[in-house]
């Protein structure tokens, strides 16, 4: 979903939080290097994972963490962090520290939004379940963080055609394929002020 141009544009201070391999970071990284709409200022990750190794390899500043709490909150201040991205990241924010970024967390989600969303629907999960509804699309959805799992204001989708042929795990490799391509750049978008959020 792209909205009307913004005239304004800021340079957006990155946390991405991962669980995961990092499959997503690589495309962050790119954007970072070939644009002035964001730099990352940190990597989060709450176990060690192959996202943090990743972080490492590039560079970037890591941060473990299992609670996210006050000390996080100043870690990310003094960082001066006013955006966080959500990359693979599995552990649900508590409803206390999302209010203290409002409307500046985003997550990506392997499916179009509301379909196929909630809690427990994330990875292999989501395109099980699209592969046994008979879904002729699925894609991915950027949307806002808010205290409700997958009901944040969305700010961008992509679809991916679904063949007769396609199993979950191509289904899987077809999205993941799309999301690290577009999530990086929807990011950019915001910060160029050519992405807007619906309300």
């Amino acid at each position: 979903m792209l909205g009307s141009n913004c005239n304004q544009s800021t340079i957006m201070k990155l946390a991405i939080f991962v669980s995961g391999s990092g499959s997503l970071l690589p495309g962050f990284f790119k954007v970072e290097k070939e644009s002035s709409d964001f730099t990352i200022e940190c990597v989060v990750a709450n176990r060690q994972c192959g996202g943090v190794e990743l972080a490492q390899a590039a560079g970037k500043e890591v941060l473990v963490v299992n609670q996210f709490d006050e000390q996080l909150l100043n870690y990310l201040a003094d960082h001066m962090v006013d955006t966080i991205c959500l990359a693979g990241f599995l552990q649900i924010l508590p409803a206390n520290f999302v209010k203290n970024f409002p409307g500046k967390i985003y997550n990506t989600h392997p499916a179009l939004l509301p379909a196929f969303g909630g809690k427990g629907m994330y990875g292999a999960k989501v395109h099980q379940a699209v592969a046994e509804a008979g879904a002729q699309e699925t894609g991915f959805t950027v949307h806002e963080v808010t205290e409700n799992i997958d009901e944040g204001p969305i700010v961008f989708q992509k679809t991916v055609p679904i063949l007769p042929t396609d199993d979950w795990k191509t289904i899987e490799i077809n999205v993941k394929n799309i999301e690290k391509d577009f999530y990086p750049l929807v990011i950019k978008g915001l910060g160029e002020g050519k992405i807007m959020q619906t309300p």
